[in-house]
């Protein structure tokens, strides 16, 4: 979602313009890292806690290791 402030002197809101690029490359990132690293939890379980979004009370430790590459090669997006 786009960040909004109030500016005295332009009296209106300022939408940043690269607000909607940012968010889109981040899902990008997301499915390349998915795609070449393998996820598992590590540890606890996370606990729940509810803020504005809900998030772990003390993080999330994850296990990363690479993908069989033979795996990786023959998937297509």
């Amino acid at each position: 979602m786009p960040t909004r402030r109030l500016h005295a002197v332009f009296q209106g809101a300022e939408l940043c313009s690269g607000a909607g690029f940012a968010m889109i490359e981040v899902v990008l990132l997301l499915a390349m890292l998915v795609r070449k690293f393998r996820f598992e939890a590590a540890g606890q379980m996370p606990v729940p806690v509810a803020h504005l979004t809900v998030r772990a009370k003390d993080g999330i430790m994850l296990r990363v290791a690479l993908r069989d590459p033979d795996t990786t090669s023959k998937r297509t997006l």
